[in-house]
């Protein structure tokens, strides 16, 4: 009877050393453009173990680094979390954030006129290439919104 009562008291006393971590996300921003990036970091206490959960324009994205940088091709308002683990595993909590990002766009006026967004391209670099070639083209675009 001694020694289960023992056995207890050095049990709960282990299992209490490993604390719940306290779950943290620092975003270098919450409001971007497209192809914009954010950083994202844990600045969680007593984490050991990171899986994140990012809502973008295709589905989810996981990750299990204490950071990692992300950029959403379309506009809108997404959710990240963050799930943390104690060492042990055997303890845990999350907390999320929201990102909001907003649409680039340009008109441009030449013989006709066209308006060209960021989301209608699938990166950055296809985007500011068709702004260019309008240019090119003797079109003045001018950006509407940002």
């Amino acid at each position: 009877m001694r020694l289960t009562a023992i056995l207890f008291l050095v049990s709960t006393l282990l299992i209490s050393c490993y604390k719940t971590p306290t779950p943290c996300i620092d975003a270098s921003a919450t409001e971007v453009d497209v192809f914009e990036e954010v950083i994202f970091t844990s600045c969680s206490e007593g984490a050991a173990w990171y899986d994140w959960n990012l809502e973008y324009d295709a589905g989810v994205y996981y990750d299990i680094n204490s950071s990692f940088s992300y950029s959403w091709r379309d506009p809108g308002y997404f959710r990240v979390a963050l799930n943390v683990q104690n060492e042990k595993m055997n303890r845990g909590d999350w907390t999320e954030t929201y990102i909001t990002v907003n649409d680039i766009c340009y008109e441009c006026k030449g013989i006709s006129t066209a308006t060209v967004c960021g989301s209608d391209h699938t990166d950055k670099a296809t985007f500011n290439a068709t702004i260019q070639n309008f240019e090119k083209a003797g079109y003045t675009c001018v950006l509407i919104n940002n």
